[in-house]
């Protein structure tokens, strides 16, 4: 009984402590927000997913519904098996669904009546799926692997394949920017450390270069304050990117960083070129100020507006413009740059991927040999050359000795400095040279 008498007042204690701890909260009011509408959870949920594939998946609603339009006007449809096609995918079903994407994939057109390349139907396709999934709120509905859709996966696999033995849109890769382009850029001053374009430019490359930014979206979205410099060295932090956005898919994934030691001995150095930039700019808010023209002082300025989107949008085919560079670039060239110049330095993928931010094999995407590789590649594929070769009888165009034929002493048991000459049988006599000094032997 006891017992029983201590157990109710215990409860009844936390019971009046909850009720207190609840009537102190609710009076004051700035301990919780306002409540949050359905309308702003509906922004909130739209907003998380990125600007760029909200207007492709727009795209590819807009092509279906124009394509939909159109053909619910021809007298032909009467023969179909359904006789209208749906400008919405909120209530139609499978089978459908199914029936309609076949013909769709195969009669959508451009404006100008143009069919649309393969990987260009496929990111319709895409966009609709996306579309289907996130805004009608169906997300059992996967029409790239669901059994009800087996039909159409044939249909689109069929369209993608023709469209390729027509030759519509054969994929053309971003140019690479070479060493020789690098060199230029720094020779004629595009990219230098003296002017504010020209630090202006030479982050923008080594951003795309050394820390394997994207196009645009990354460009546009950095910040000062993702750089850290010390004596030695510079450190990019990645804030938000492409392959980590922060959501619930990311939540294991950590964002890069990426260390860029300098060289002291190299008046190009890396680290030097930041942070002379970063030292012109405010050390927080957007990275790319516009760059000021010199004044009398002649020192570097930035002004505290940001490099407009569509400057930055061309700063890669800019500055090669401004070198007198005939290559046609894009931003994205760096990035290119970037991966093909860890490869050819014979760094193994994991590496190219660190610098780079891929999360998948679509790296090898971006690896391009340089032309030395594939000469090295060339050679080594080549049948081996004849030890003799048929001996030359005019008199003005003496034989002369494949390089294969010359070994060294070493590799007959001799001393390094013996030459050891292959000749062909056809061959009497000799010349030898060194040192200016011809003799001519009989054999």
């Amino acid at each position: 009984m006891s017992f029983q008498m201590d157990l109710s007042q215990e409860l009844q204690s936390l019971f009046d402590i909850s009720e207190d701890l609840f009537s102190d909260m609710t009076e004051k009011s700035t301990c919780f927000p306002e409540v949050i509408t359905e309308a702003a959870l509906e922004k909130q949920r739209i907003q998380r997913i990125p600007k760029k594939t909200r207007q492709n998946n727009q795209f590819a609603v807009n092509v279906w519904v124009a394509w939909a339009t159109n053909r619910n006007k021809r007298a032909d449809m009467l023969l179909d098996k359904y006789q209208t096609v749906p400008l919405t995918f909120k209530s139609i079903s499978n089978d459908e669904l199914d029936f309609w994407m076949s013909r769709f994939v195969n009669e959508a057109r451009r404006k100008d009546g143009s069919k649309y390349p393969p990987n260009t139907v496929y990111n319709i396709v895409a966009g609709i799926q996306k579309h289907i999934r996130e805004e009608c709120s169906r997300p059992e509905i996967n029409i790239f692997s669901d059994s009800n859709f087996a039909n159409f996966r044939a249909t689109l696999d069929a369209v993608m394949k023709e469209r390729v033995s027509e030759g519509i849109g054969v994929v053309k890769h971003t140019q690479n920017v070479t060493i020789d382009d690098k060199n230029e850029l720094w020779e004629k001053g595009v990219i230098n450390k003296t002017t504010a374009k020209g630090l202006s430019y030479g982050v923008f490359f080594y951003n795309s270069k050394v820390f394997g930014l994207r196009g645009l979206s990354e460009h546009k979205e950095l910040q000062a304050q993702q750089f850290t410099i010390s004596t030695d060295r510079i450190i990019y932090n990645e804030s938000m990117s492409k392959t980590v956005k922060g959501g619930l898919k990311d939540r294991k994934l950590t964002p890069k960083t990426i260390t860029q030691f300098s060289n002291p001995q190299n008046p190009r150095c890396v680290v030097d070129l930041f942070t002379l930039y970063l030292s012109s700019i405010p050390n927080k808010g957007p990275f790319y100020r516009r760059p000021l023209p010199p004044g009398k002082e002649n020192i570097v300025k930035f002004s505290s507006q940001v490099v407009g989107i569509n400057t930055l949008g061309k700063y890669m085919q800019s500055m090669f413009d401004d070198a007198g560079i005939d290559k046609k670039v894009v931003n994205h060239s760096g990035r290119v740059y970037c991966c093909s110049t860890l490869y050819n330095a014979g760094f193994e993928e994991q590496e190219v991927m660190k610098r780079s931010g891929h999360r998948s094999s679509a790296v090898r995407t971006y690896k391009r040999a340089s032309e030395e590789k594939e000469k090295e590649i060339s050679n080594a594929l080549q049948p081996p050359a004849p030890k003799v070769q048929r001996c030359i009888e005019s008199e003005s165009a003496p034989a002369t000795i494949p390089p294969s034929t010359l070994t060294s002493g070493t590799s007959k048991g001799q001393p390094s400095n013996v030459l050891r000459l292959e000749i062909p049988l056809c061959i009497d006599t000799i010349v030898i040279s060194k040192n200016g000094k011809d003799i001519t032997l009989s054999i």
